[in-house]
């Protein structure tokens, strides 16, 4: 998935996540890093910036070994598949509202959260 395909997604997201799946790692972006931050511990959380975007993302990210358990562990706090597809997996969780969005994006832009930055390039 493309830089530009996960900011539209993340844009309007409000009850999902969208867990991007490689070989070796998983990562969520912007609103499915705050649910995914919500309810899984995560040791940081990163910055990227797409130059072609002109834009800056947070996203975290884990070891795909570990998917199985994170599925089950978001299974457990009410986030249930509703798509899969080769390259991302979409959980959602009705109802869910993310009312404290702005300040935990706040938070982690102020660097209380963020470990890293990298520069994303457009694939």
């Amino acid at each position: 998935m493309k830089a530009k395909d996960i900011i539209q997604y993340e844009v309007s997201n409000q009850d999902t996540i969208l867990l991007i799946v490689n070989k070796s790692v998983c990562r969520v972006f912007e609103t499915s890093a705050y649910w995914l931050s919500k309810h899984i511990p995560m040791d940081k959380l990163y910055n990227k910036y797409s130059r072609s975007l002109d834009t800056r993302m947070i996203y975290a990210w884990f070891s795909v070994r570990r998917l199985n358990k994170v599925l089950d562990e978001l299974h457990a706090k009410g986030f249930h598949p509703v798509a899969r597809k080769e390259g991302y997996i979409v959980l959602k969780k009705e109802g869910a509202k993310p009312d404290d969005y702005d300040e935990w994006r706040e938070r982690v832009y102020d660097g209380v959260m963020v470990n890293q930055v990298y520069i994303m390039e457009e694939a």
